[in-house]
């Protein structure tokens, strides 16, 4: 499957939906034909696609099915996130004045658990991904545009 396309054509399925929602007002008969021929070459190229499979047979469903997956794997990076915040303001509350040996010795063992789960979730969080999920841009990483 080439998830490229498949993306791709999902947003022109989205976008074909909505056409057909608006095409109710269309009055002008070029405007209506222009809208049937593009359904009708949307709808080919889709079935030529399909029968090479190149893409699944509802792209727009798929990723529906991507974006949630991508939803649960960044709710995941934010609960990560969330944890070492916490713990790192845990360990360095201003309102107290002075730590115990006790507290730096728990706090040295909670960052030490910390560290060494550090790579495992980076890795678990990473694989959630697939090829093509994130674009970098200017050194900025983000979701493609696509989901």
């Amino acid at each position: 499957m080439n998830l490229d396309l498949t993306r791709k054509l999902a947003v022109l399925q989205a976008t074909a939906a909505d056409l057909r929602t608006s095409s109710v007002v269309f009055r002008d008969t070029a405007d209506m034909v222009t809208h049937r021929e593009f359904q009708t070459e949307l709808a080919e190229y889709l079935a030529f696609h399909r029968s090479r499979g190149d893409v699944p047979d509802d792209p727009a469903g798929f990723a529906g099915v991507e974006v949630e997956r991508l939803g649960r794997v960044l709710n995941s990076i934010g609960e990560f996130v969330k944890a070492q915040l916490e713990l790192g303001q845990a360990l360095l509350n201003p309102k107290q004045n002075s730590l115990s040996r006790e507290q730096i010795m728990e706090g040295k063992a909670a960052a030490d658990k910390a560290f060494t789960a550090l790579v495992e979730n980076q890795h678990r969080l990473a694989a959630g991904f697939l090829n093509g999920d994130l674009t970098a841009d200017s050194g900025v990483i983000d979701v493609v545009s696509e989901l």
